[in-house]
């Protein structure tokens, strides 16, 4: 039976403006053939005892299993930096990069943006598309789905999210799919006048987006989740609520990268003027442990945390982390 147009409205309205964090338990898994994590092997088989004896382990006193290794290890460190060749001439800013490297979009000097495709991660980049701007907030990321055939943008208004798609990674962008996003939009038009949203960025699993909520009564870093790509995003609800995330008077902490696992915020923070990682506990909502990342700009990882790309001096680099 559908709810009444009221009830869903005072439901988004009533969850958007709520501070409350998700537990991180309730963030979605990554999809099915995204890697396991470090350090665990689905492979194996669950031990089991040889004897009909109950297994003290698993009795009241058993100490609680240890955290997952995640993805993004913050004892990792950054290689030898390549420069990323791209089509088309100028400065280029990073926004967003697939998981599986193959599809990248970056801004050019006058804020257009632009996206490239290469059919492996040790190939070059390929021919150049230039998406549409018409509605588009200018200077704002863009966010790539996890299969290269969804990008996410700011509306102009910033008060709702615009999705295009495409058949194939050979195509430009064009159709928009207003389904997907139709929650976000009805969160994006129950916020107060001087809100917006801003800083989209995607996970490597393509079930999480982070963004941030500027002005209003609840400004600061919001999550979306879905189950499968093509569902509908939730609407927001906070995420990382510290003060080494939250805004100090006009300066902002802008995300830029979100780990597959969810457990590793790249962003820049305004007032060190430094790009950082926030690394999260694996069922923790707020971050323990923090790493400066110097000038590395727009930070990103891929899929598995083992290749990071950034932005320095209007050049694209790529580098392992390890």
């Amino acid at each position: 039976m559908k709810r009444s147009s009221l009830s869903v409205g005072l439901l988004i309205t009533l969850m958007a403006c709520s501070s409350d964090p998700l537990p991180r338990s309730a963030l979605l898994d990554p999809p099915s053939d995204a890697p396991a994590a470090p350090g665990n092997d689905a492979s194996l088989p669950t031990p089991t005892s040889d004897s009909g004896a109950r297994d003290a382990s698993n009795g009241p006193d058993a100490s609680p299993p240890p955290d997952p290794a995640p993805y993004c290890s913050p004892n990792a460190k950054v290689g030898v930096a390549g420069a990323i060749a791209l089509p088309g001439q100028g400065t280029k800013r990073l926004l967003a990069i697939t998981g599986d490297e193959l599809t990248i979009a970056w801004a050019s000097a006058d804020d257009g943006v632009h996206t490239a495709d290469r059919a492996s991660s040790q190939d070059a980049f390929g021919a150049l598309h230039d998406l549409s701007m018409v509605g588009i907030a200018g200077g704002e990321r863009v966010a790539l789905g996890q299969d290269g055939l969804s990008l996410y943008a700011i509306a102009s208004s910033g008060h709702s999210i615009l999705a295009f798609t495409r058949g194939q990674r050979t195509d430009a962008f064009g159709a928009t799919d207003e389904n997907v996003v139709s929650l976000l939009d009805q969160e994006g038009a129950a916020m107060a006048v001087d809100e917006r949203f801003s800083d989209l960025t995607l996970a490597g699993s393509g079930n999480s987006l982070v963004l941030r909520r500027s002005g209003g009564m609840a400004p600061g870093l919001r999550i979306a989740t879905r189950v499968l790509a093509g569902d509908p995003w939730s609407i927001t609800t906070a995420f990382g609520v510290q003060p080494e995330l939250a805004l100090v008077g006009p300066l902002a902490r802008h995300p830029s990268g979100l780990s597959t696992d969810t457990r590793a915020l790249f962003y820049f923070d305004e007032v060190s003027n430094t790009e950082r990682i926030a690394f999260f506990g694996a069922d923790s909502t707020t971050a323990s442990t923090f790493k400066d990342e110097g000038s590395r700009s727009s930070l990103q990882p891929n899929l598995d945390c083992t290749v990071v790309y950034w932005d320095d001096g209007g050049v694209i680099y790529a580098a392992s982390r390890q």
